[in-house]
């Protein structure tokens, strides 16, 4: 693999520990169907939460500015925050809502939730507005919360309902019938449902294909520096290795 793409050094780190798993105190299956790397490559190349850790790495590394430019085009608003990835509050509220990303600003809230062959409902979005209910409680605070899904094709395209915008899915999440609790009996949703509910009316709600999200990260490449244009060419490399772009 070329490793002048941060992406690849990543799969070249996951093969190096597929041919000698026992640094990770595990023994090869001499059974797997995955039976050499370039199978393993290939099935890992394909998994969204291959694509999640890039992404992961990518945002982590990439500056403000880049943030402010790419939720300006997600939801056609002018942007100049600076946000943060809490990874702490994800870490402390267990499975049931886990996000993709949670982007806390000084301004607001973004919650992205990538896809790549999966799709959404209308239990996923109860979810992230839980997410964002439960950080209100906990941090005292009520600023302004968005949530972005980031996938391939058209926004109809991403939902269990065919919803083909967000005031048709807004509409039909007030027909959701709320569980007792969240799957595995975490959280009692009885207490959060009108909140749940009132959320939902001020939150934004978008969506962004990943044609839209490769633009963004090539016209960033035009104004970047040396080391900002090497993340958005391994991050652009990604996109296209998987046929997304």
């Amino acid at each position: 693999m070329d490793k002048k793409y941060f992406n690849n050094i990543y799969y070249d780190v996951l093969a190096f520990y597929f041919w000698e798993p026992q640094h990770l105190g595990k023994k090869k299956n001499p059974d797997n169907k995955l039976n050499n790397s370039d199978k393993v490559m290939d099935h890992l190349s394909k998994m969204e939460v291959s694509l999640n850790h890039i992404l992961s790495i990518f945002f982590s590394l990439a500056p403000k500015s880049f943030f402010n430019y790419f939720f300006q085009q997600a939801f056609n608003k002018y942007q100049n925050d600076s946000f943060i990835e809490d990874s702490d509050f994800v870490g402390e509220i267990g499975e049931a809502m886990q996000p993709d990303f949670f982007f806390v600003g000084s301004k607001q809230i973004i919650a992205v939730e990538m896809k790549i062959n999966a799709i959404s409902n209308l239990e996923q979005l109860m979810k992230y507005l839980l997410l964002n209910v439960i950080y209100q409680e906990k941090k005292k605070t009520s600023l302004p919360y968005k949530i972005l899904f980031l996938g391939p094709g058209k926004f109809e395209d991403l939902w269990e309902e065919s919803c083909k915008n967000t005031i048709e899915l807004k509409k039909a999440f007030k027909n959701y019938k709320f569980p007792a609790e969240t799957k595995k009996g975490e959280i009692k949703l009885n207490k959060y449902i009108s909140r749940i509910n009132l959320l939902l009316n001020k939150c934004e709600i978008s969506h962004m294909n990943y044609n839209d999200f490769s633009q963004i990260l090539k016209k960033e490449q035009k104004t970047s520096n040396e080391v900002y244009a090497k993340l958005l060419a391994g991050m652009i490399n990604e996109l296209k290795n998987r046929g997304l772009i």
